[in-house]
């Protein structure tokens, strides 16, 4: 079944913002910064879709907090946070179009999955500690899958 998810504009990116720049009420561009190093080339679109989605959340269960496990993964740290796939690291994070977002219980899994569902975020990954979001649309396809790390 191929599902079409709802149009979205993702673009905007920039490498001139600081750390404490404020994108949204909630998210700071630092927030989603490279773990290993200072490098920060994540796409202001997808935390601004990440906020629409976050304030959904708040009207199930609040107080969801979203706090960002991993957001862009630069080229040279990849590798630690990857699966290879031929000769070819699979990741979404060095794109700046993914995010990890901690979670670990069924309450705030469930607030968290009906804020990106209904903000019109389609590539989801469920994991028992966390949720991979990811705003890169592939073919048409949406997609809500359970990894097992």
């Amino acid at each position: 079944m191929r599902l079409f998810s709802k149009h979205i504009d993702i673009n905007e990116y920039s490498s001139d913002y600081d750390d404490s720049y404020q994108v949204t009420p909630y998210f700071t561009y630092g927030m989603f910064r490279c773990s290993k190093c200072i490098s920060n080339h994540m796409c202001i679109d997808t935390i601004r879709l990440l906020e629409k989605a976050r304030t959904l959340s708040q009207a199930i269960y609040p107080p969801i907090h979203y706090k960002i496990v991993h957001g862009y993964v630069c080229n040279t740290h990849i590798h630690h946070y990857s699966k290879v796939e031929g000769n070819k690291i699979a990741n979404t994070h060095t794109t700046g179009r993914a995010v990890d977002i901690a979670c670990n219980d069924s309450i705030s899994r469930y607030s968290i999955l009906y804020g990106l569902l209904n903000s019109g975020i389609s590539r989801i990954g469920i994991y028992s500690n966390h949720i991979h979001v990811d705003t890169v649309i592939t073919g048409g396809y949406s997609i809500i899958y359970v990894g097992d790390r």
